[in-house]
């Protein structure tokens, strides 16, 4: 089912999709394809994340002065809408530059560069949550380097970590299809405040994804391949299903499917064409098959249960459509 090109799509939470359009957010039902205009104060704004009950974004509405610095940098900070009420809170009033920022149920995760150099943006992040029952600020991993893309579901939240890689705190710590780039795979449990690596490879381990005891990453090879690995924590059972390209390719998981994208820039061919085909692939994980959703050069996917959102086109949006995988 095919949906307008207006409203970049960015999440999606059962037949809802929440999208970007000049500034401002824009909530999209799925089936019937009406909108309705969430925000109008036209601040810049990324990494918005949907829920049943909330829908939260990081907002770049101020700059901060740096000595040393011509120009000013943005601080960026994490606000939230209770869907039901139209209620609006400003969650975090730190100068930082904040990204990731997912919801799963009432709480918040982000990764978040306040103990570090305010203007570089490539290292020492941190990653907090946010339970906004309680309204309480939870330090989730305060640890040396990067650690990047964090994702919740219930009590579990997990990241890409540098910590441990012998390129931190060098240009090379910001490269993100770097197979000798360690990037570990760290989990921490909201309930317990236990915190443990899931994946140590020595290898460069990104983009993860969790749903219930499964989760789902990106991992580089040598020569700049990329294997989908899904990891069982109750069993410990760790195994590839699928090719993610030469590029990020952001896999999701849901109850019975795992997505992801292979893509090539479109306007710049900076390295090697991948030998996986561009598009978005979906996997089930009760089927064991794969199978190809789009086939654009450049896409884009989201995923919520058994629905899939491709977004294709490259320097503007020729396209956009939902994809129900049962």
């Amino acid at each position: 089912m095919g949906l307008s090109t207006d409203i970049r799509l960015v999440d999606v939470f059962g037949d809802d999709t929440v999208g970007i359009a000049d500034g401002d957010l824009w909530l999209v039902n799925v089936r019937i394809g009406d909108s309705r205009q969430l925000t109008d104060d036209g601040h810049p704004k990324h990494d918005v994340a949907l829920s049943g009950d909330y829908v939260a974004w990081i907002d770049q509405r101020s700059m901060i002065p740096l000595p040393g610095y011509s120009v000013p940098v943005f601080s960026s900070d994490v606000f939230v809408r209770n869907r039901h009420t139209g209620e609006e809170r400003r969650i975090t009033d730190t100068p930082a530059s904040k990204h990731g920022l997912r919801i799963s149920g009432y709480r918040l995760v982000w990764q978040d560069n306040r103990n570090g150099l305010l203007a570089d943006r490539r290292r020492d992040y941190d990653i907090y949550a946010y339970d906004l029952e309680r309204d309480l600020e939870i330090p989730v991993a305060l640890a040396p380097g990067r650690q990047l893309m964090p994702v919740i579901h219930g009590d579990m939240v997990v990241w890409s970590d540098n910590r441990n890689s012998p390129a931190r705190g060098t240009s090379k710590a910001g490269c993100t299809n770097c197979s000798d780039n360690r990037f570990d795979v760290y989990s921490y449990n909201l309930a317990t405040a236990e915190e443990k690596p899931l994946v140590e490879s020595g290898g460069h381990n990104g983009r993860p994804s969790i749903y219930g005891e499964l989760v789902t990453w990106q991992q580089f090879q040598e020569g700049g391949e990329s294997d989908i690995l899904l990891l069982n924590l109750g069993t410990g059972e760790q195994e590839v299903i699928g090719a993610g390209g030469r590029h990020e390719s952001r896999p999701l998981i849901s109850q019975d499917y795992v997505i992801w994208t292979v893509g090539e820039t479109c306007d710049v061919g900076r390295l090697p064409r991948s030998k996986v085909p561009t598009g978005v692939y979906a996997y089930g994980l009760k089927t064991r098959e794969t199978r190809q959703l789009s086939y654009d050069t450049e896409p884009n996917a989201l995923l919520d249960g058994a629905m899939a959102l491709v977004t294709e086109g490259c320097h503007w949006i020729t396209r956009q459509y939902a994809v129900p995988l049962d």
